[in-house]
């Protein structure tokens, strides 16, 4: 601080200086903001090996259905529907293993969420229970023991939710129970209609606990694993059950099993599926430009699509799909985001406006957020899609296009 001092005619005689030393201060403000940044980061790493188990889990599935599947259709006499069945699990599990990255992605860097879609609470069991059968089922036969899981369900249980985070909910509290019962036993999963709430529980027969255990169950980093467990997956089934406005509660005593009970608002029914808008044109088919800089994932967008009607070129970088373009025509182009080399899907979705106002851009992306996502319109962009694809989430987006203005 400077402080001027002056005589009676208010003229200044001299200038006084007064320092304050806040060095001390300024260290302690890095150390908090170092003490948060480590305390983040080994949040992560604690997420990081809860999402690897869980990832490991789905490639588990993925390899052991997919190999079901090729024995069930090689055999002297192909088995088509248990393939079929087998390479069902093996899909849901690679969505599911995706989804898992995702919310690892969004903790790390956190993003705007997907908005809720309706969906039957007994479907999401069924898809838990089909899951997590190598686990309940063959896993606990090879030490010795039988597990049995049930489904029970009763009425139209719809809410409004994330499939993928309520079959996260389910699949820890059923890989709980079976961790509860090493001598084997049972399982149930039961939803129902009650009213404004749909009601759902995850039952089993296994070894219970102490009111001590019971009332610590949900905190954070809590478990009674030992070095098996990171005491995050109850915490996190209550983190999703709330995140859907609903309840959950625990009954359990010492050898009497445990009964977790979930509570969700009612949704209704099945409601309107579709959306309104002028697009550019349904039932049409289209010239299409799939571009990524991986050459199998070009390839793919274009078997996707190719079989729905649409004419489908492929391209390797933004470069050669600018080519493409002055060579022929094209309705749609949809390009990876992010692309070594070159020009990244947003540059290209630029050149594309000025170039070719008349092709409609589609970008897709494996990461879980991205700045210019969250106003892909003023970017030139329709829509931004997620990685991996789902041929009908593919098809809708390229339905929904609108047209040129």
């Amino acid at each position: 601080m400077v402080i001027a001092h002056q005589d009676e005619n208010g003229s200044v005689q001299f200038l006084s200086t007064i320092e304050r030393d806040i060095t001390a201060q300024k260290q302690a403000e890095r150390q908090r903001e170092n003490l948060a940044q480590s305390e983040k980061l080994r949040a992560l790493g604690q997420m990081a090996g809860g999402i690897a188990h869980d990832l490991n889990q789905c490639l588990a599935l993925v390899a052991g259905h997919a190999e079901l599947a090729s024995r069930a259709l090689w055999s002297d006499e192909p088995d088509v529907s248990g393939a079929a069945s087998s390479l069902g699990i093996v899909l849901q599990a690679a969505r599911d293993g995706a989804n898992s990255v995702k919310r690892l992605q969004a903790y790390a860097r956190p993003g705007p969420t997907n908005p809720p879609t309706r969906l039957l609470l007994a479907a999401v069991l069924e898809d838990v229970a089909a899951l997590t059968a190598p686990v309940w089922r063959e896993a606990a036969s090879q030490r010795g023991a039988s597990i049995d899981l049930t489904v029970d369900a009763e009425g139209d249980t719809w809410i409004e939710g994330s499939p993928s985070d309520l079959r996260e909910a389910f699949t820890n509290l059923v890989l709980n129970a079976v961790d509860a019962m090493p001598n084997g036993g049972r399982i149930v999963l039961r939803a129902k209609t009650r009213g404004d709430f749909v009601q759902s529980e995850v039952e089993d027969s296994g070894v219970g606990m102490s009111s001590e255990v019971k009332a610590r169950v949900f905190e954070p980093f809590f478990t009674t694993k030992g070095r098996k467990g990171l005491g995050l997956g109850l915490s996190m089934v209550m983190s999703i059950v709330e995140a859907h406005g609903g309840t959950v509660a625990v009954e359990s005593e010492p050898e009497q099993g445990t009964v977790f009970r979930l509570s969700f608002p009612n949704a209704g029914g099945p409601g309107d599926v579709g959306s309104g808008g002028e697009a550019l044109g349904r039932g049409r088919s289209f010239a299409i430009l799939a571009v990524d800089d991986e050459p199998e994932i070009a390839q793919m967008i274009a078997q996707m699509l190719r079989p729905l009607g649409h004419r489908t070129v492929v391209a390797t970088s933004g470069e050669s799909a600018l080519e493409q373009l002055s060579a022929q025509p094209f309705d749609i182009v949809i390009s990876d985001i992010r692309m070594e080399g070159g020009m990244n899907g947003w540059e290209l979705a630029t050149r594309v406006r000025q170039d070719f106002p008349s092709v409609r851009m589609i970008l897709a992306t494996g990461w879980a957020t991205d700045a210019n996502a969250r106003d892909p319109e003023a970017h030139g962009v329709e829509v931004v899609i997620s990685k991996p694809f789902e041929i009908q989430a593919l098809e809708a987006a390229v339905l929904g296009v609108k047209a040129a203005g």
